[in-house]
């Protein structure tokens, strides 16, 4: 799967690398099936979340990632 990052724009989060899109969509991910696995006992707070995503793709917006932690904690999946 090849991800161009100039097709993937959004206003708080500019792509300058395809594997920030890579790191970006592994972390929703992750922060799905943490948030939903009844085998995980302990959950990722939205400060871990935000920090450990940040810290791996750092051209991302804490507002935006905070955004997707909340939308992933209400829905409960990646894709509604």
């Amino acid at each position: 799967m090849h991800l161009s990052p100039n097709r993937y724009r959004y206003p708080v989060f500019q792509a300058e690398k395809a594997d920030a899109v890579y790191v970006l969509c592994y972390s929703l991910i992750l922060l799905s099936i943490d948030l939903t696995s009844p085998h995980v006992k302990n959950k990722m707070s939205k400060r871990e979340f935000i920090r450990n995503t940040r810290r791996a793709a750092q051209n991302i917006s804490e507002d935006f990632v905070g955004h997707l932690y909340d939308n992933i904690y209400l829905i409960g999946h990646v894709a509604a």
